[in-house]
């Protein structure tokens, strides 16, 4: 059975943790960077959600492992500030499938 993972700021772990699933924290992407390593070498993990803010800052070479990997699968959640900043639901909405789909949905009311 696949195992969930997260990986986030200290301020976002508690949620997580509360809802029963395992969590790390780390300050900056330079933190989370060997943790990174390590799950993809180990593959052990099914999906590792994964703080958006610590993409930029990792290395090129990273960041396409994260992104091609199958196992475990990353996913990409933003911190919450970047919520409470005002990007809107529906542009977070439209930015994931982006992401995730390779190409643009236009979202129609």
């Amino acid at each position: 059975m696949a195992r969930l993972l997260v990986l986030t700021d200290p301020e976002t772990a508690p949620g997580f943790r509360l809802a029963g699933i395992e969590t790390f924290s780390a300050r900056e992407a330079r933190e989370a960077h060997g943790l990174i390593l390590e799950l993809l070498e180990k593959r052990e993990e099914g999906v590792v959600i994964l703080n958006e803010d610590f993409l930029p800052s990792l290395p090129e070479k990273v960041q396409k492992r994260i992104e091609e990997s199958l196992q475990p699968v990353f996913v990409p959640v933003p911190h919450v500030e970047s919520w409470r900043e005002g990007e809107k639901k529906e542009e977070y909405l439209v930015r994931l499938l982006r992401r995730v789909m390779g190409y643009q949905i236009k979202i129609k009311r």
